[in-house]
């Protein structure tokens, strides 16, 4: 259970809201916002997210909270509640998106997912094109000189360098996190990076679900994960003064 001296860095798709069919498809547990506001308050406001997604994506499903974290897997990082700052785009960039855009605009079930300073494509309801999509997200990434990144039926071409790791200890060097025990939560492999780096500065790295994974905790699902928040703000305010 999480402490007053704790931190805590959650992934958001697949950790705190179910997988949906697409990105924008949603739908976060009735008491999620007030959770982690009050959570954020207990902690001194050391809660923050690290995702594949823009960080104004999550302010979004999040509002009114402006949670510090990193998005786009840490090419977006925003060290402190307030606006996400722009990622830098090129026009490389946009030109792999939009020639991406071009050749799936009529395949069903592959969706293009533009997300500024990284591409995306999702394959959930098209999973026999699993291995095209790999292809095509290959030749990309070469490309832009990106690494390419596979999650839960979706490939993704983002800078090289950068990952949810990178991103991780980058707020744990920033307050309200420095000096905290920090406690990560993450559901699929590019959330392996943070585990391992969190465990790797004393901290607890917890994996969502049953897939193979360096964290030392797991727990089932996202219902689990509320669970556990839930609970921990239970503890919070039964110590309460």
């Amino acid at each position: 259970m999480l402490t007053a001296r704790d931190g805590l860095l959650v992934d958001f798709d697949g950790t705190l809201v179910e997988l949906a069919e697409s990105p924008e498809q949603l739908k976060p547990a009735d008491d999620l916002v007030g959770l982690l506001q009050a959570l954020s308050h207990r902690l001194g406001g050391a809660l923050g997210v690290i995702s594949g997604r823009r960080l104004e994506s999550i302010d979004r499903w999040l509002a009114p909270l402006q949670l510090p974290g990193g998005g786009l897997h840490g090419t977006q990082m925003r060290l402190s509640a307030g606006p996400a700052p722009s990622p830098r785009v090129t026009p490389e960039l946009v030109a792999q998106v939009a020639e991406l855009e071009a050749r799936y605009a009529d395949v069903p079930g592959i969706l293009v997912e533009n997300k500024g300073a990284a591409i995306a494509l999702h394959y959930r309801l098209a999973p026999d094109r699993r291995e095209e999509c790999r292809r095509a997200m290959r030749d990309v990434a070469r490309h832009l000189g990106f690494s390419l990144l596979s999650g839960h039926c979706v490939f993704e071409a983002r800078p090289a360098g950068i990952d949810k790791g990178t991103a991780l200890r980058e707020l744990a060097e920033t307050e309200p996190f420095a000096g905290r025990r920090l406690f990560f939560i993450g559901d699929d492999t590019t959330d392996e990076d943070a585990i391992r780096a969190v465990q790797g500065l004393g901290g607890v790295g917890i994996r969502v679900g049953a897939a193979q994974t360096a964290a030392r905790h797991r727990l089932t699902d996202v219902s689990a994960v509320l669970d556990w928040l839930r609970a921990s703000l239970d503890r919070f305010e039964a110590v309460a003064p």
